[in-house]
């Protein structure tokens, strides 16, 4: 199994592979830790993922808001420069106005800054991120705490059933209460415990496909908004050309 925490890369499903002896109480009972074990490592290794992802997306979003906000700041100066210092800068030979001109380019710049960041989806992967490990990390410690009530359940059962009881409770139990020689206590209870493994990881299954299809309403969306911004902007060259004149005598 991979220990770099990407989901992609760590292969739940190789436990298939391991042969698991299920024929003994203590194997049976070693197979259902080791698969909790990968289970819960897989689970820590996609939060470890999405916490490292959300550092480069951090960055760049937080690189991308605090250049736009420079930008817009010196854009605003702009024309505060130019009432101040425009008679400085006339009697120095200069063009007051171009102060006004930079002002207009720093803003949009800086609306440059603020589209590219929310067309590549830096911030909203970065909160994306974050939620989705904070929402694994509260079903990990569900299932650990699932998982020790349920241990602690089946050794106290085990505990009751092996203290030495009464003579009068020690006669032979009647049919219908003695336990089925084909259904004995262990299975139950490694049936009881890979039920709440599979629960938890289908939980975990459940909450990557639904960050999966967040990220991609979001990618449909920007990708249409920027497909929409291009066609009313584009201007087809035949709509300005001029009309063609036919040649006397000539066929249209």
């Amino acid at each position: 199994m991979s220990q770099s925490g990407d989901p992609s890369t760590q292969d739940f499903h190789a436990l298939r592979l391991q042969h698991y002896d299920w024929s003994t109480p203590q194997g049976a009972r070693e197979a259902v830790q080791s698969i909790h074990d990968l289970a819960l490592e897989h689970a820590l290794g996609t939060i470890r993922w999405y916490y490292r992802k959300r550092k480069r997306f951090r960055s760049r979003a937080q690189g991308l808001r605090f250049t736009a906000t420079i930008l817009a700041i010196l854009g605003g100066l702009m024309p505060l420069l130019q009432l101040n210092f425009g008679a400085v800068l006339t009697k120095a030979g200069y063009d007051p106005t171009t102060l006004s001109h930079l002002g207009y380019l720093f803003f949009g710049l800086a609306a440059a800054l603020l589209a590219f960041n929310n067309y590549l989806g830096y911030s909203s992967a970065w909160i994306r991120h974050v939620l989705a490990a904070l929402k694994i990390k509260r079903l990990v410690e569900d299932f650990q705490f699932s998982w020790m009530q349920q241990i602690a359940g089946l050794n106290t059962a085990a505990k009751q059933a092996s203290d030495p009881q009464p003579e009068a409770q020690q006669a032979t139990p009647a049919p219908e209460q003695a336990q089925p020689a084909s259904d004995p206590a262990w299975r139950q209870e490694v049936e009881q415990l890979l039920q709440l493994v599979h629960h938890f990881s289908d939980q975990l299954n459940e909450l990557a496909l639904q960050e999966t299809e967040t990220w991609a309403a979001e990618f449909s969306r920007d990708l249409s908004s920027l497909e929409s911004l291009v066609k009313k902007e584009h201007v087809p060259l035949s709509s300005n050309a001029a009309p063609r004149a036919n040649p006397p005598g000539g066929s249209p």
